[in-house]
């Protein structure tokens, strides 16, 4: 092999491995990318349904459940016969929800990492303090009324920087899940502009080799059709010089033969 044509053989050998590689890589970021673009639809699906586990609603029906059991506190009177089953069960609600924000696993982990926890339990303490008096007789709760009442209202301000803490707690939640989203789709538009490069840069190389492919088939074909006609003149050559030899040796050879018929010596 001429060492042209080893290096064209090279040349094939090297563009098809960087093919190869571009296209793995092409490849690779494309299964990346399906996978950023899942991450990215579930998260957008989350953001669509409301959380059973939402701090800030949980807070908010804290302080609902206080004004109403306040608010049932003060129609609390002698003679308002269903006012002290109406004050338990807005204290029942009241007590399950601080309960719950105190025990829940969702909250606990939250609650843990900031200063509500202190708030709870100071919101936990007064609900304990008023429970005798919320299970005591009818008679015992409409007098216990304004004990009541006064518990009730050392509850708001604890309530009120829970609520403050929450939402701002709320608000970090979601920047932090907001940044995360939007590192997740500047990868994903990384990785869709890298395997769109990656396919054009195939694309290129893919033309260089159907180019080289195309350039070589025509050296081959140019080499056989010039060992075509140098054999095509060769075989002329031959013929015509056959032609120009075999003549005179003929006539050398008929004379030869007469002269052997004839009588003369040397």
């Amino acid at each position: 092999m001429t060492p042209t044509g080893d290096h064209r053989a090279q040349s094939f050998a090297r563009e098809r491995i960087a093919l190869a590689l571009l296209a793995g890589f092409a490849i690779a970021c494309m299964i990346a990318a399906v996978l950023i673009t899942s991450q990215v639809l579930g998260r957008i699906g989350q953001y669509g349904t409301a959380r059973d586990d939402n701090l800030q609603w949980t807070i908010s029906q804290i302080e609902v459940d206080q004004f109403r059991f306040r608010l049932a506190l003060a129609d609390l009177a002698p003679g308002a016969e269903d006012a002290p089953a109406a004050v338990r069960r807005r204290f029942d609600l009241l007590y399950s929800r601080a309960t719950t924000l105190r025990t829940a696993p969702a909250y606990r982990v939250v609650l843990g990492q900031s200063q509500l926890r202190d708030e709870v339990a100071r919101v936990m303490a007064l609900l304990d303090e008023m429970l005798p008096v919320i299970d005591s007789t009818d008679r015992d709760l409409i007098a216990g009324r304004d004990l009541l009442a006064t518990q009730a209202m050392r509850m708001t301000p604890p309530i009120r920087r829970i609520a403050a803490e929450a939402l701002a707690i709320d608000a970090r939640r979601s920047d932090g899940e907001r940044r995360q989203l939007t590192a997740q789709i500047v990868t994903l538009t990384g990785l869709s502009t890298m395997m769109f490069i990656a396919l054009f840069l195939s694309l290129v190389v893919m033309w260089r080799l159907y180019r080289g492919r195309m350039a070589a088939e025509a050296a081959m074909a140019a080499a056989r059709d010039e060992m075509l006609t140098a054999e095509q003149a060769r075989a002329r050559f031959l013929g015509m010089t056959s032609h120009e030899m075999r003549t005179p040796l003929s006539g050398l050879l008929g004379a030869l033969d007469l002269l052997e018929d004839s009588d003369l010596d040397d």
